[in-house]
């Protein structure tokens, strides 16, 4: 599979479960997520990550916790021989912050672990994982980022 056909056959595996891109059910999200990291892409790299920003400290801020899921692409530079950035899906939950306030932020990579499997299971083990995937997200999307600041 291309790089380019990630985002759209994520998408349709969600809107095929019945799902709406917009008020996703999380535990099907992460389901789906994890399915696509399956298929190969034949034109870059790619790594997994799950990662969490609790929202501000702040309760006066109406400011939204969020999970993300993301696939990221990169390619070997020939010249240099550094990965380069090509983009990346997202799974993006939205969640009100003060559900959230008590966990510290997380930023967990499957490169970090011997196995995709292996990452998922200690994704599944964390707190504020656990916790989004009990509750109702406020909101929820999925997209391709090119990573651009």
């Amino acid at each position: 599979m291309l790089i380019r056909d990630t985002t759209r056959l994520l998408r349709e595996h969600l809107l095929g479960s019945g799902q709406s891109l917009e008020h996703l059910d999380p535990w099907q999200a992460w389901k789906a997520f994890k399915h696509s990291l399956h298929t190969a892409v034949t034109d870059g790299y790619d790594a997994a990550a799950l990662q969490f920003a609790p929202g501000s400290l702040n309760p006066a801020a109406p400011e939204e916790a969020r999970l993300f899921l993301i696939r990221q692409f990169t390619e070997r530079d020939p010249a240099d021989g550094e990965d380069q950035l090509l983009g990346r899906v997202v799974v993006e939950l939205l969640y009100p912050a003060e559900q959230f306030r008590r966990f510290e932020p997380v930023d967990l990579w499957s490169l970090d672990f011997p196995t995709l499997e292996e990452w998922a299971t200690i994704v599944e083990g964390l707190p504020p994982f656990q916790e989004a995937m009990a509750r109702e997200p406020s909101g929820s999307e999925v997209y391709y980022d090119e990573g651009l600041a």
